[in-house]
């Protein structure tokens, strides 16, 4: 090869210019062959030089293709022409000048705009005469736009349009790189998963285009809505819903937000219900007709039942006992809160009645100390303990009212 080039550099440049365009070098192949030819231009070198010109235009057509389908049109304009030029007769890139140049009659309604787009597209022809061996320093355009970002996607982007390029072996080795970082910081992150290694894992990875981006914020999203839950609180699941707007718990969040019942809410109810029991014990029925609609879906074996027909049973089933003594199990209290707002509400109560029994509802004689007594009267006692299931309105109506007998105690 020595010898070549001292005696005839211009073969030895024909040489290099093969070697570099079998390896898809087309544009450094080309720098080559031009230097060449001004040495020596025989038939061999320029038929080589017409290949590389030919792939050169191919590579142009693609480009203008993929551009095309990005609807990036002023460029993919560029690339055809140049492709036309580089290839002298090409009908894909007369189409693809053709479409764009329909587009960009179809886009301005301007009849000016129209000369100013074709006088445009002439002098890009013009220019695009004179810069055909241009191409080159697009490479490096490209790479120096995937440096600048630097992420998984923008190398990849990259190598799509220069898969054989002057620094797609570079290209490969960052994504690697960036490959490899992703995973032990995803693999750190979920050893002992916490939102603040998650959130360490996004702030450093979600730029790169991380693999496991889209799982850490899933992660985060259900950290946040457990935390939401366990604090129990209206104010805490509206605060899930504004960080995580998206996320994937926000239906059950916003059913939530209706059917909560908090810790005070629960309390408010159980001193509502042991003031009924107390008003009902003390025998204040006309007071407890405000714990009722005009009209009750159900109380114990009623239906639609009024408020006149619940005053009266109220009060025969009071008549005749001297006293009452009704307490609620708050251990036992349990509320559940619909989505239309009515509440059902289980708990248990022990109930203690005492009735005044007379001499003319005894029967026989009661003996005491050998001696025979008339008109004497004794007091009887009734215990009972209650399960109750009841319905409440969202203003606090009794829409539902059972009872089941647990048990019962007479003496």
């Amino acid at each position: 090869m020595d010898e070549i080039e001292q005696n005839n550099p211009a073969r030895a440049l024909f040489f290099k210019a093969k070697s570099a365009f079998a390896l898809g070098e087309v544009y450094e192949a080309n720098l080559i062959i031009r230097k060449a030819l001004e040495i020596e231009a025989n038939e061999e070198f320029i038929s080589l030089a017409k290949d590389i010109k030919r792939e050169i235009g191919l590579k142009s057509l693609r480009k203008a293709q993929i551009l095309l389908s990005r609807e990036q049109y002023h460029e993919s304009l560029d690339e055809a022409t140049k492709a036309l030029e580089l290839l002298e007769e090409s009908l894909e890139a007369e189409e693809i000048i053709a479409k764009i140049t329909v587009r960009i009659k179809k886009t301005k309604s301007n009849r000016r705009y129209i000369w100013i787009a074709a006088a445009l597209f002439f002098l890009i022809v013009a220019s695009m005469a004179m810069l055909s061996w241009s191409s080159y320093s697009d490479e490096n355009d490209a790479f120096k736009d995937a440096e600048a970002q630097m992420s998984i996607a923008a190398y990849q982007h990259y190598l799509e349009q220069y898969p054989k390029g002057k620094f797609s072996k570079k290209a490969r080795e960052y994504i690697k790189s960036i490959d490899e970082q992703d995973e032990s910081l995803w693999n750190s992150a979920v050893n002992a998963p916490s939102k603040i290694s998650l959130e360490r894992y996004l702030f450093k990875m979600e730029s790169l285009g991380g693999t496991h981006v889209s799982s850490a914020k899933l992660m985060i999203d259900s950290l946040d809505f457990d935390a939401a839950l366990k604090e129990n609180s209206q104010e805490a699941i509206k605060k899930y819903m504004a960080v995580h707007p998206n996320g994937n718990y926000l239906p059950t969040a916003k059913r939530l937000l209706i059917t909560m019942v908090t810790p005070e809410e629960r309390n408010e109810l159980l001193v509502y219900f042991n003031t009924f029991y107390e008003l009902y014990a003390n025998g204040n029925h006309e007071s407890l007709m405000g714990y009722f609609n005009s009209v009750t879906k159900r109380f114990m074996n009623k239906t639609d039942i009024s408020k006149a027909d619940l005053l009266v049973l109220f009060n025969k089933n009071q008549n005749g006992y001297s006293s009452e003594n009704i307490s609620m199990d708050s251990s036992t209290f349990r509320v559940a809160k619909e989505l239309n707002g009515n509440y059902t509400i289980h708990f248990t109560i022990d109930a203690n009645k005492t009735k005044n029994i007379g001499d003319n509802s005894l029967k026989g004689k009661t003996k005491r100390l050998g001696k025979k007594f008339r008109g004497e009267k004794t007091t009887v006692s009734y215990y009972s303990n209650q399960r109750v299931e009841l319905i409440l309105t969202p203003d606090k109506k009794i829409n539902s009212y059972t009872v089941r007998l647990l048990s019962s105690v007479k003496r």
